[in-house]
């Protein structure tokens, strides 16, 4: 429940899936020199134990998603564990250049952040067993949020503004109807959905552009994989 409530706040979360969810980054709490480096970017080393907790958390998001854990076979745990070290380069990218940007994030903005989280439990036990139940303190996740805060101004600036024009959200609301038809359901008027139509055009466009910056930083910033 925890990190679906958080990540769901993020418009890099909803590009990329969950690439902030997985930003706690042992390599900013003095990891140890003798830890195991799995990859790197410009020189920024991943360890083993960032990569593995990872790994976890992303296991936990599909479970919490009501998928059996048992049933994740060898051709799935790779293709999970691909995209784990692929959301922790792009993390590191985005944050190396968000940073080089001279990008900041003010403490007003990540205390917003997280008291519209924390309003999002019943009260504060339920709030501090998510925390527990997800390795965090509320120390790191300020942390994280601020990480996620950076990179989401870093994306938003590099992505331009997206638009919905009306020829894409009718062309959304046939595939909608399409659908609906398909299996045997009625759709709402499209009056009823624009705007919920409109921002699934906006959110496809968005993350085109991000995998388009994705690819153009992958191509010129030095990135080393160990595993």
């Amino acid at each position: 429940m925890f990190k679906r409530i958080f990540t769901g706040f993020l418009l890099v979360a909803s590009c990329l899936l969950v690439l902030a969810a997985c930003s706690n980054n042992p390599s900013d709490e003095g990891a140890g020199s003798d830890e195991e480096v799995v990859a790197s970017v410009n020189g920024k080393e991943i360890y083993l134990s960032e990569y593995n907790l990872a790994v976890d958390q992303t296991k936990k998001n599909y479970v919490q998603q009501g998928m059996d854990e048992s049933s994740f076979n060898d051709e799935m745990l790779d293709e999970l564990e691909k995209n784990v070290m692929d959301q922790l380069i792009n993390t590191e990218l985005f944050t190396q250049q968000a940073q080089n940007a001279g990008i900041e994030v003010e403490e007003e903005a990540v205390d917003a952040q997280l008291n519209q989280l924390k309003g999002q439990f019943s009260d504060e036990s339920q709030y501090k067993e998510a925390l527990e139940a997800n390795n965090l303190t509320e120390s790191s996740l300020k942390g994280d949020i601020k990480q996620d805060l950076l990179v989401s101004q870093y994306v938003e600036s590099n992505i331009g503004t997206q638009t919905a024009s009306e020829e894409e959200v009718q062309a959304r609301y046939e595939m909608v109807k399409e659908m609906a038809k398909s299996q045997e359901q009625e759709v709402q008027e499209l009056e009823e959905i624009r705007a919920q139509l409109e921002q699934e055009v906006v959110a496809q466009k968005q993350q085109v552009e991000v995998e388009k910056l994705i690819e153009e930083l992958r191509d010129t910033n030095k990135i080393e994989i160990y595993l």
